[in-house]
């Protein structure tokens, strides 16, 4: 590979099928640990039960103690 040549694409690290290649157990154990509580229902497809619960969670918007501090990081970053 010489400098001009793009870098290979890195197979991905998860396969679309791999929340089916775990067990229910693996799955309910990781639905805790990101949800804090069982799912209320398992539907057929996990990935869709995933799908679902990432639509319902809100984007995160920073809040007044965030906008502060990235305003103070800015400040000191535009100083001489």
């Amino acid at each position: 590979m010489t400098l001009t040549d793009p870098p290979e694409p890195k197979p991905s690290s998860a396969k679309e099928d791999s929340l089916d290649d775990m067990s229910e157990r693996e799955f309910l154990d990781a639905w805790k640990a990101i949800v804090g509580e069982p799912p209320a229902i398992m539907l057929s497809s996990r990935a869709e039960m995933v799908r679902v619960l990432a639509e319902s969670v809100p984007v995160a918007t920073p809040g007044p103690a965030d906008r502060a501090e990235t305003d103070q990081q800015e400040a000191k970053s535009a100083k001489p």
